[in-house]
């Protein structure tokens, strides 16, 4: 809930750690999330081949995937990228590196909702069936 997440996020703040975090949680599920947000970057990145762009609009031409790791989320470089920071945080156990990730979040967040603008006005109804069975991020959760 939003008070739960509250009053961890305030609690870690307060504590400067990450109080749920244990030294056999951060050893593994550190590398667990590096790992699996290497899988999903490259895999994205090999899908999208001559059509990637750092830029928030599709390239010229540019074809809607929706396989792969672009059926596992819509944005699965910002969700890579998302999911290695967070990484690195629970690793090292850093609260600073944990509220960075959070901003990074909402940065990527705000910068899909405007490519997801001009996915629509590109690839039209093909790109809200895709949005609606497709979760943004997270599948299941966002």
């Amino acid at each position: 809930s939003w008070f739960a997440a509250q009053v961890v996020l305030l609690t870690s703040v307060l504590a400067g750690q990450l109080p749920i975090v244990t030294p056999t949680l951060s050893f593994l599920l550190g590398p667990i999330a590096l790992g699996t947000s290497a899988l999903l970057g490259i895999t994205a990145v090999v899908q999208l081949g001559e059509d990637i762009t750092p830029l928030p609009q599709p390239v010229a031409n540019a074809k809607l995937r929706t396989t792969g790791a672009f059926g596992i989320c819509r944005h699965p470089l910002y969700a890579a990228s998302i999911l290695a920071c967070l990484g690195i945080a629970v690793s090292t156990e850093s609260i600073d590196r944990l509220i960075l990730t959070a901003l990074l979040a909402v940065l990527l967040d705000k910068k899909a909702d405007v490519e997801e603008e001009k996915l629509i006005e590109e690839f039209a109804g093909s790109y809200l069936v895709y949005k609606q069975s497709t979760a943004r991020f997270v599948p299941g959760v966002y």
